[in-house]
């Protein structure tokens, strides 16, 4: 069963990535336009399988884009716990004939696809290739198929490794700043609000030297859990080191910022490690961009928000 640190990991890889949209990617065409060419099929996709959506980042045969998960059969694929999915006719098959690739003007028969793993073994979508015609699928074929989607996976492990934190999953300094800067360039360009926010866990020194650094972890770890809860699917959320947290959310203002406060209500429930039960508290320090300023640097406003959270961690001693 997926446990909820793997949930949250999942989650804050598919926005470290952006994988999950519908612009396409070119770090995978060259594997993709490879795998048609090698299996000679009609199509051929690397498919990013997210809760409700799968998204061809690449693909060539289609100008399909994305698909609902209930009528992907990558997202079968990935949900049948197999390292392969082969069907070799849609239509001779009572599950899937139905199904809209199956149908005009699709004219799907044959599907095949290896799903590929991140650095926590999440599988995050497949390398597939699909075809108009039935066909047989040889234990070659599918061996060269999984060598294809395995070099995916690290792709994927290198830019993962780079841009997110191992402890939580959560996006690291660098990655945070990556995507930040793109988020701040969207912003001044299209005059849309959106909020930074530094957090601060309060006393989180003295649980370290009491209870020891393990606990510590399981500690940092649930907060992240609970944090990517709070959040929306679009916010990015940044571990920036120790027990300080950086969120950004797009298209909010100081009117309708509210996950500060699902937050707390959450942490409030408290969570029992080792026999022992915490109640985690933190200081907030936030920062409103209007989307009208002239110019803007990430790296004044993380400045600013830090300010702010001190200031309210002052007022609380």
């Amino acid at each position: 069963m997926t446990s909820p640190l793997d949930l949250t990991q999942r989650k804050n890889i598919y926005r470290s990535f952006q994988l999950v949209d519908a612009s396409p990617d070119e770090r995978f065409d060259r594997l993709s336009a490879l795998a048609k060419s090698i299996f000679n099929v009609a199509v051929a996709a690397v498919t990013f399988v997210d809760e409700e959506i799968s998204t061809f980042k690449s693909v060539h045969g289609t100008d399909l884009k994305m698909l609902p998960n209930n009528e992907s059969l990558c997202a079968h694929a990935i949900a049948s716990g197999e390292d392969s999915f082969v069907i070799k006719d849609l239509l001779a098959n009572t599950q899937f004939k139905s199904m809209f690739l199956a149908q005009e003007p699709n004219n799907i028969r044959f599907y095949a696809g290896v799903p590929f793993q991140d650095i926590y073994g999440n599988k995050l979508g497949t390398l597939c290739i699909l075809d108009s015609t039935p066909r047989e699928f040889s234990y070659q074929e599918l061996t060269d198929l999984k060598n294809l989607s395995y070099i995916v996976g690290e792709m994927l492990k290198a830019t993962q490794t780079a841009m997110n934190d191992p402890l939580t999953g959560l996006l690291n300094r660098r990655g945070f700043t990556n995507l930040s800067e793109r988020e701040l360039e969207l912003s001044s360009r299209t005059k849309c609000p959106m909020t930074i926010v530094v957090i601060d866990l309060n006393a989180f020194k003295p649980i370290n030297d009491t209870y020891g650094h393990k606990v510590g972890d399981d500690l940092l770890q649930y907060f992240a859990i609970e944090l990517t809860k709070a959040t929306r699917k679009s916010d990015l959320i940044c571990r920036m080191g120790g027990d300080e947290f950086v969120i950004l959310l797009p298209n909010t203002n100081d009117k309708n910022i509210k996950f500060l406060s699902r937050l707390n209500k959450r942490l409030g429930e408290g969570v029992t490690i080792d026999g022992h039960d915490f109640y985690l508290e933190f200081s907030a320090g936030t920062v409103f961009i209007s989307g009208f300023e002239k110019t803007l640097e990430l790296s004044d406003l993380l400045v600013s928000a830090d300010k702010a959270m001190y200031l309210e961690k002052k007022l609380l001693e």
